[in-house]
């Protein structure tokens, strides 16, 4: 699957979110009513969830998440329970799609300017925080 920042994955669950509330989306694949959603705990942007899909072939999608694999880092804890710090944290699943399928592409692309985030910021590893205007459209075509 192909997210705002590149490469995603689709998954029937994902713990520890927050979803923004129901708004439309056109894809090339259809309509679909979708929720975004962040990080509970650091209020990252991760992905969006199929509420609904309009077009009845693409109906299996609906209750899954896509989950962009650029936002999502690998965290390692020690006994304690406590964060260790990692030379370059990674997704395990996010350097498997890369590694396959993307020959000389930088795999961390900037966060999506049209991510729409309300006053919150946005924080994708090592990035720098970025404010997004609640006023600024989702998806604007090109």
């Amino acid at each position: 699957y192909r997210g705002h920042a590149g490469k995603a994955a689709l998954f029937s669950d994902v713990r520890n979110i927050a979803l923004d509330p129901p708004s439309i989306l056109l894809m090339d694949s259809g309509a679909y009513t979708i929720q975004e959603f962040i990080c509970a705990t650091c209020e990252t942007y991760l992905g969006w969830k199929f509420v609904r899909a309009h077009d009845a072939p693409e109906r299996w999608k609906e209750g899954h998440f896509i989950l962009e694999l650029d936002f999502v880092e690998e965290q390692r804890t020690d006994d304690a329970g406590d964060p260790v710090d990692v030379a370059r944290p990674s997704s395990r699943i996010a350097n498997g799609l890369h590694r396959r399928t993307m020959s000389a592409a930088d795999p961390r692309p900037p966060t999506p300017k049209a991510v729409r985030q309300g006053s919150r910021s946005l924080q994708a590893g090592a990035q720098e925080q970025r404010r997004v205007d609640d006023a600024a459209p989702f998806w604007q075509p090109r």
